[in-house]
């Protein structure tokens, strides 16, 4: 089909790089919108998606500089799309050490994920 196919290595470059620098835009190209939800199969491969240092697209939208009530649009998007929301990189940290180390409130990042339980 010419230049616009995507191969999954490349799409899944190209979702870590827009988490990583919190692209609003590229992140609704690539896993959809409310108005307009990307299938769950299609996007599967990309979700747990990692760098070099085992940042998965969610971690890296955690550390993006989005707004907290973006960063919670996002992170439940990620999360109800089959994103694995506890995947520790290689310093073992996972999405929510991350948002507590940047003063996220964890509860409202919890909720978001719905798939991890408070203490």
């Amino acid at each position: 089909m010419g230049a616009a196919q995507s191969t999954p290595a490349a799409a899944a470059g190209d979702l870590l790089d827009a988490a990583q620098r919190g692209d609003e835009v590229r992140l609704a190209a690539l896993l959809g919108t409310d108005a307009a939800p990307a299938a769950q199969a299609d996007v599967a491969g990309l979700l747990n998606a990692a760098d070099d240092n085992g940042r998965t697209p969610l971690t890296l939208l955690v550390r993006s500089e989005l707004s907290a009530e973006a960063k919670a649009t996002w992170v439940r998007r990620i999360a109800a799309l089959g994103a694995t929301v506890d995947r520790p990189d290689r310093r073992e940290w996972t999405a929510l050490h991350y948002a507590a180390d940047r003063g996220a409130d964890r509860r409202r990042l919890a909720r978001a994920s719905a798939s991890w339980t408070p203490g």
